[in-house]
């Protein structure tokens, strides 16, 4: 499967409740019976939508049954900005998003490092939450108090990057090894501050598998839209999907920055570069068909 997230370091986020995932966040849920959290109104397991404001000295998740029930719709600038938005991603009962996905690319895919690897079944079973957009410099900020960004024009509304897995989870014995290790974080990490400022303790990165079957959204093709294109610098397809380095965007690979030609070249200062180049605005493509964007493109996750 192609995941081209180009612009280094960067993250969604799940939570286990559902379980929640951030960079994209994720929400595990523990059944599929009412729950409530320790800071949360009690909900029904079928809430698709939950939103956390982060402007709240603490926060209080809300419950929404539907993408029209959402407060100012899902397009409202709130949900890049002051609050996060996170969609339930089901795993048994609801086809197709019945937990059980073939992972990793098939043997002929373009882009496949047949080194790393391997194309096999994979069966989840708990349900989860996992964030809509990408989390932003802005969401970051209230979170962390920082803005550690490159691609500062409008960052408000560009996701966040040049943070690393210590940033979100924490050093050696806090956050190492996981998620074999279990689900402790630094109290300093990204993941260990929304954790306090929520009074939830279940708010984490994605599994691998997780993570993989969200973007899938149930398609067996290199992207998520069901199309498997040719290798190349361009491609149409991915172009509808998101930011990469054939429509403004850099990638690295082996040691190396390919970028679009006309990258940067916008006063020479990277203070400089507008949503047009680098990365984009988070939402700014279409999303996969279970409402989550940029699941392909804009940033590594």
């Amino acid at each position: 499967m192609i995941d081209m997230k180009f612009n280094k370091k960067s993250f969604k986020i799940p939570m286990q409740c559902a379980t929640f995932i951030f960079f994209f966040l994720l929400l595990t849920l523990r059944s599929q019976e009412c729950i409530k959290a320790s800071n949360s109104e009690v909900h029904d397991a079928g809430d698709i939508y939950l939103v956390i404001d982060l402007t709240d000295k603490v926060s209080k998740e809300k419950y929404y049954n539907s993408e029209k029930d959402l407060p100012g719709g899902l397009n409202n600038r709130r949900y890049r900005t002051t609050h996060l938005v996170l969609r339930l991603i089901k795993t048994s009962f609801l086809s197709p998003e019945d937990g059980e996905f073939m992972m990793g690319s098939l043997p002929d895919e373009p882009g496949r490092f047949d080194w790393c690897e391997d194309y096999h079944s994979v069966r989840l079973t708990s349900d989860f939450y996992i964030g809509v957009f990408e989390i932003t410099q802005k969401q970051w900020e209230y979170i962390m108090g920082t803005r550690p960004s490159t691609w500062i024009k409008e960052g408000d509304i560009r996701p966040v990057e040049q943070v690393s897995y210590n940033d979100i989870r924490g050093l050696i014995s806090d956050g190492i090894n996981w998620p074999q290790s279990g689900n402790a974080v630094a109290k300093s990490s990204f993941l260990g501050k929304l954790r306090e400022k929520t009074r939830v303790n279940d708010y984490d990165l994605p599994t691998e598998a997780q993570w993989e079957y969200a973007c899938r959204a149930g398609t067996e093709s290199s992207l998520n839209n069901g199309t498997t294109p040719e290798a190349g610098f361009k491609n149409s397809e991915l172009d509808e999907l998101g930011r990469y380095a054939g429509n403004g965007g850099r990638a690295w690979f082996g040691g190396l920055v390919y970028e679009d030609p006309d990258h940067l070249k916008v006063d020479g200062s990277v203070e400089n570069v507008g949503l047009e180049h680098a990365t984009a605005r988070v939402g700014d493509y279409h999303p996969n068909k279970w409402g989550l964007y940029d699941m392909h493109g804009n940033v590594w996750e």
